[in-house]
């Protein structure tokens, strides 16, 4: 055990402790820790689903004016039916960042480095999410 090794009336064994015990508590991500930095910032959380939703949803509801299909998909064809939901059509009226405006303002207002990754880490969700077309109307 570590204890064991290191002793606690020594300066030089202390500053280690120390140090273990800061980086243990700042690098560890439990369920309360990002609960509360999100509850600590609704509002930068409503941003990152503003910019969630226009970046994904819209790739459902978006389908060329006066599209016509002449390929044999109907998933394809499915999409382009779909309309916006009521959801969608209320967040449309916000005024959504740019993805480096929401990041700045993340920095700007995190009142930590844990908070900051916390939050940094749902703006980089919303942006590779599409990677793995879970929002994509069709399959490639």
């Amino acid at each position: 055990m570590l204890i064991s090794v290191l002793d606690e009336t020594k300066p030089g064994h202390e500053q280690v402790l120390n140090k273990i015990k800061t980086r243990f508590r700042e690098e560890t991500f439990t369920r309360e820790s990002i609960r509360e930095v999100i509850q600590a910032h609704p509002e930068l959380v409503r941003m990152l689903y503003i910019n969630f939703a226009m970046t994904h949803c819209k790739l459902a509801v978006s389908a060329p004016h006066g599209f016509q299909s002449d390929h044999l998909d109907p998933a394809a064809d499915e999409a382009s039916q779909l309309t916006p939901t009521l959801s969608f059509q209320r967040l449309k009226t916000e005024q959504p960042l740019s993805d480096e405006d929401l990041y700045h303002k993340i920095r700007k207002e995190s009142a930590n480095q844990h908070a900051f990754q916390i939050l940094e880490a749902l703006l980089v969700f919303n942006k590779h999410v599409l990677k793995c077309n879970f929002y994509q109307p069709t399959s490639m």
